[in-house]
């Protein structure tokens, strides 16, 4: 043990004359963790990864999904009015994601037709995309997971001689 402790003395003044060691040590992992820090909101900033959002469908299921959307803290939500305009923007790198939520939606979830949310990602920053793409198909499982029971006990009930009377 007292050879241990010797050996760590010993690392210890040495590493305490090499002030460039020091600096590798202490202040890059400081630096490092404030940049990430500012890129995805530490303090001072506004939090989350900054997505656009566009809602095109007026039903109560895609308005659902746009107010779960703007809850989630790891998101900053900006709603845009057109898609050509968010396709834009994250083509131009000014956002990581653009997410649309298409007209019709809350219909075809009703009447359990095929209607899909989009999101459409920067190329250049694919490995930070997925994370939108897993938090939107989050927020977007229970919506349709509430149509399809929906629609099963609405054909249920249809199909019950007691429901006809």
């Amino acid at each position: 043990m007292t050879n241990a402790l010797n050996v760590a003395w010993k690392e210890l003044q040495l590493l305490w004359r090499d002030k460039g060691e020091l600096a590798v040590l202490f202040v890059m992992p400081i630096m490092f963790a404030s940049i990430i820090g500012a890129a995805f909101g530490g303090a001072g900033g506004a939090p989350g990864i900054g997505v656009y959002l566009v809602n095109d469908d007026q039903g109560v299921y895609g308005q659902q999904i746009a107010e779960t959307l703007r809850e989630v803290t790891v998101l900053r939500v900006t709603e845009l009015d057109s898609v050509a305009e968010a396709d834009a923007l994250v083509a131009n790198s000014r956002g990581l994601a653009a997410i649309l939520i298409p007209e019709g939606l809350s219909d075809a979830i009703e009447t359990f037709d095929r209607a899909e949310v989009r999101v459409i990602a920067d190329p250049t920053q694919q490995q930070y995309a997925s994370l939108v793409t897993g938090v939107v198909n989050d927020v977007v499982l229970p919506v349709v997971l509430r149509g399809e029971i929906t629609h099963g006990i609405n054909v249920i009930a249809a199909e019950s001689p007691a429901y006809a009377q």
